[in-house]
């Protein structure tokens, strides 16, 4: 309780008690806790947040972030991928032309061994992983 609180609490009633939060509420905040996490593990950030918008509900920051930890999501940035540049384009291009008569399996190959990744739009957002 804040200071403000105790010295109205004692204005009203000559005793100024620190008020434990009974089994029930505690409980009862356990509850909330799992549901945001099991909420945070099953779907997206938008959806979550749209859930808590819909309840009413105003977790404080701290209590979602101890929540997603608790559930094993890590915030972080994902790595760095380069553009794809015009000469890269170009050889790509030329590869694939090269190539344009293979059969799928061949193809199959070609694409799982492919190992850079390139950003061709978008950002590198902090995701939770």
């Amino acid at each position: 309780m804040c200071v403000q609180a105790i010295r109205k609490e004692y204005k009203v009633t000559r005793s100024a008690e620190a008020k434990i939060h009974s089994e029930v509420a505690r409980l009862m905040l356990c509850l909330v806790d799992r549901k945001i996490g099991q909420r945070a593990t099953n779907g997206s950030s938008q959806n979550f947040s749209r859930h808590l918008d819909a309840r009413e509900t105003n977790p404080s920051v701290n209590t979602v972030l101890r929540l997603l930890k608790e559930s094993g999501l890590f915030g972080g940035r994902p790595a760095k991928k380069p553009l794809i540049s015009a000469k890269n384009r170009k050889v790509l291009l030329d590869w694939d032309h090269v190539h344009k008569n293979w059969v799928i399996h061949q193809w199959r190959k070609a694409i799982k061994s492919d190992k850079p990744k390139f950003l061709l739009s978008g950002k590198n957002e902090i995701k939770f992983v």
